[in-house]
Formats: C-alpha cells, structure tokens, sequence
C-alpha cells in the first residue's frame, strides 16, 4: 500500500508539473493569438445577432404561404403543445409516470397521442404551430457574386 501512496505522489507532482507547462502554452498562445482570437469573438458576436435578427424578421414576414419567399432563409413549421404544467403533472402521476413532471417526455407523449389516439385523455393538451425560420450554413449558392 505504501508503494501505491508513493506511485499516486509522484503522479500528482507530474500532472503538476504539466498542468502548469500546458497553462503557460495556453497563456503564450492566447498572447500570440490575441488580434485573431478578438476578431473570431467579435464576428461570433455579429454572427448570431444577424442570424436572430434574419430569422426573426422572416418569421415576422411569414404570409402562411411560401416558406422559402428569402433566398436563404426558409419556414420551418413545427407542432408543439400548449397546456397547463399542473394539469399535465396531474395526468403524469395518475398515469404512475411522474412525481415530477418531465416535460420532454410529457411533450413527446402529447405529440404522439395527438398524432395516433386524439381521444387519449389530454383534453387539456392543445396542439399549435410553431413557425422558425432557418437559414442555410452555405449562403453562397443564394448569394450571387453581385450580391456579397
């Protein structure tokens, strides 16, 4: 048992010795890197703030109709149920499913019965439709060169 204490110290020194050496890599690269690094962040930044701002406005300007009406910036339709987290826990525990409402699960359960059995018991369950839009991870097939 001694040797297995003596075995784990001398690991603990070495992972040390280590931890610090790739702490220091870290350091010097970040240093190094710091202009690419703050313009990666910077354009992260830009990135996701036009893409909500694209997909909220496509939404925003979705007829019902035509889904792909922006280049680039489609319609996703999705189905996802509205109810009342009590009556839903009520249903899960009369049902020995839940003593703590899983709403994945609940939601899943939902669409499933509202897909299959629509008389299953969930009158409190309405379904509704989600509208998202998306936009494409290559945009150069819809921006022309014109365009960029």
């Amino acid at each position: 048992m001694i040797d297995k204490v003596k075995r784990l110290h001398e690991l603990r020194q070495t992972q040390a010795v280590y931890a610090e050496s790739l702490r220091q890599s870290r350091q010097d690269w970040e240093d190094e890197n710091a202009y690419s690094l703050a313009v990666k962040g910077d354009t992260d930044t830009e990135i996701f703030t036009l893409e909500a701002e694209l997909k909220a406005e496509r939404v925003e300007m979705y007829d019902g109709k035509d889904k792909s009406k922006i280049r680039g910036v489609g319609i996703r339709i999705t189905i996802a149920p509205d109810y009342e987290t009590k009556d839903a826990l009520l249903w899960a525990i009369e049902h020995c499913i839940a003593l703590k409402l899983d709403t994945r699960a609940f939601e899943k359960i939902a669409k499933s019965f509202a897909e299959t059995d629509p008389a299953s018991g969930l009158d409190f369950v309405t379904m509704r439709s989600v509208v998202t839009a998306t936009i494409a991870t290559d945009l150069s097939k819809y921006v022309g060169k014109d365009d960029a």
